[in-house]
């Protein structure tokens, strides 16, 4: 890699990592990197970018923990349906063109942005008493969650927002730090299945982890100081801009 292609790859590193710890959608940012600037094919690219995943999901979750936020109940009883989500999405991801399903993903997340528009106090305050999680829903829809994020990563932070918002009653700034371990937990196996069939790139993905890393500290630093308001306005930024890149291409 020449010295720019590193430059490149650390600072969308870097941003990426910012945005992933204030609301998610920062892997658009590094899937574009690692195919224009790293000279990656899409589904390498696409396996590449977990390495970058893995290494910020550890970095920024060690720095919730160290200032106290910890939604480890939550995350357990989440978690095997995510991760076996995760597993299917990466087989996916590999075998199926993936044109109708962002169109699909692109059309719900301008949804999303209603919701969050038209009901503020909920993703502001979170629920009065957090809900009961029905096993079988909650199972539905973080499998659905997984497969997506198993598939594609960029963007999955939104959705499970969304669902630890509104079937597990957290406010952003809890929804978010549970968020950061989720993803981290169910990137590992999809990571896994990526290496098996040879789609990671590790020179590339190591320089992207480092920027990552670095983004993920200060991006949860920025959401404990600024609150659920701050992760608010990134999440709405994100969805706009998500849903263009899947719609517009």
């Amino acid at each position: 890699m020449s010295a720019v292609t590193v430059a490149i790859l650390l600072l969308a590193g870097f941003f990426a990592g910012v945005v992933n710890a204030l609301a998610g959608g920062g892997s658009f940012l590094t899937l574009a990197a690692l195919v224009m600037a790293g000279g990656l094919p899409v589904d390498v690219a696409n396996g590449t970018n977990r390495v970058a995943i893995v290494v910020q999901g550890i970095a920024t979750a060690l720095t919730f923990r160290r200032s106290g936020q910890t939604e480890g109940r939550l995350v357990l009883r989440l978690a095997p349906a995510m991760v076996a989500g995760a597993v299917v999405g990466a087989r996916l991801s590999l075998d199926i063109p993936r044109d109708t399903f962002e169109t699909v993903v692109g059309v719900a997340m301008l949804g999303m942005m209603g919701v969050v528009l038209a009901r503020p106090k909920r993703f502001l305050d979170g629920a009065v008493r957090p809900p009961k999680l029905s096993l079988g829903l909650a199972d539905v829809v973080f499998f659905i969650i997984g497969v997506y994020g198993g598939f594609l990563q960029a963007g999955v932070g939104v959705f499970m927002l969304f669902g630890l918002v509104g079937l597990a009653g957290r406010d952003l700034v809890r929804a978010n730090v549970a968020k950061v371990v989720l993803a981290l937990v169910f990137s590992v196996p999809a990571l896994a299945v990526f290496l098996a069939e040879g789609a990671v790139e590790w020179g590339p993905g190591l320089v992207l982890a480092t920027g990552t890393a670095a983004g993920g500290v200060v991006g949860a630093r920025v959401a404990l100081k600024g609150g659920a308001p701050a992760v608010r306005y990134v999440l709405l930024a994100v969805l706009a801009l998500s849903a263009g890149r899947f719609l517009l291409g």
